[in-house]
């Protein structure tokens, strides 16, 4: 980590806040709390699904941490549902790897495709915002998408990849929250004024209404396991012929186009860095690894063929996106948004992230 994140600062042996902070979540639980936690949260789950079709709703896209995701439920005799967002950027991998395993596993998918002209207008939209997370999005649509069937379908757990082993560290200086409907909406009637029909959608208090009221959970079950990525890949090659991708988040070409290119040329973020950090922390790479990884190029083949590709799936001349490329980034209160209203009431955003993740 570095000065391109604006909040580190650095103790007198030159360890960052991010990282001691990182270990300290990491460190938190013992191996042993954790299988308890992790055979509770197994049994709870089984309980609250049990005169339902399904036991809890998983999140697929793919990737690495969801497709393992789904082999520890179903090694554990859990009955998820598989809800898949696809947003028209899919690889070619990632459709074969989610039903590999889906298939052989006999787990239903669920899949939302949203209305490409109409994805394709809001992503244009932020792209022309200059906003830093052109990802804002997608991850919204995921995370609503993912408490909106939980409450249709009355199930009381959604079970998600997200772990402190790969992810514990992500400034907030260099992302703004998906979060903040009201900032979708209005980036949205600035530039392209897409109808959002099909566009999975929720506010903050939606999300309190089923987190507080419809007791929905939100849990990081990886967390609770003794989560090593390698063997992790192994797993999945052996028993389902699993792929993995070149770059983190290959799964989808967007993704891998906006961290691979956007983010660093437009933005001067590389988040490698907090990736990689995530790993060192949790000891599953050397400090010496991740730093020749970062000597190494970003974006190492086919450059200019996939810019016109991105170009060519948004509808962008090559000149309209070099011109947005060399915007300068503007800051989330030049557009209407919640953020700042939340942030002065953080107590309750903590409070329904953590009602969220608690462990009955």
């Amino acid at each position: 980590m570095d000065t391109t994140a604006n909040e580190i600062f650095f103790d007198h042996q030159g360890r960052c806040n991010f990282c001691i902070d990182a270990e300290k979540k990491i460190n938190e639980i013992n191996l042993s709390k954790k299988n308890d936690i992790f055979n509770d949260l197994i049994d709870n789950i089984k309980l609250k699904g049990k005169n339902s079709e399904y036991d809890c709703i998983c999140g697929v896209s793919g990737g690495l941490d969801s497709s393992y995701l789904i082999d520890i439920l179903v090694k554990n005799n859990i009955r998820p549902l598989a809800v898949h967002f696809d947003n028209g950027w899919n690889s070619d991998l990632a459709i074969k790897n989610i039903y590999a395993l889906l298939e052989k596993n006999n787990v239903e998918l669920y899949t939302h495709v949203v209305d490409w002209n109409e994805f394709k207008s809001l992503q244009k939209s932020f792209f022309k915002s200059s906003l830093a997370n052109l990802e804002i999005p997608t991850d919204h649509a995921i995370h609503s998408l993912l408490f909106n069937l939980a409450e249709t379908k009355n199930i009381q757990y959604i079970i998600h990849g997200g772990n402190q082993v790969s992810e514990s560290i992500m400034p907030k200086s260099w992302m703004e929250s998906f979060y903040d409907q009201a900032l979708i909406y209005d980036i949205n009637n600035k530039f392209e004024k897409s109808p959002l029909t099909t566009f999975p959608t929720a506010n903050y208090f939606d999300l309190l209404k089923k987190i507080y009221i419809k007791k929905i959970k939100y849990i990081g079950l990886l967390n609770y396991t003794d989560y090593n990525i390698d063997l992790s890949k192994k797993i999945l090659k052996k028993n389902y012929n699993w792929e993995p991708y070149k770059h983190k988040h290959g799964e989808s070409f967007f993704t891998n186009f906006f961290q691979s290119y956007i983010l660093p040329k437009k933005f001067n973020i590389d988040k490698r860095k907090a990736h990689f950090s995530s790993l060192v922390v949790s000891q599953q790479m050397t400090r010496d690894q991740a730093l020749y990884e970062l000597n190494r190029n970003l974006y190492l083949e086919n450059i200019d063929e996939d810019i016109r590709f991105f170009c060519s799936k948004l509808d962008l001349e090559i000149s309209e996106f070099d011109y947005l490329m060399n915007s300068p980034r503007k800051n989330i209160n030049f557009y209407k948004n919640d953020q700042t209203k939340f942030e002065k009431l953080e107590f309750i955003s903590k409070f329904i992230k953590n009602y969220a993740k608690k462990i009955d």
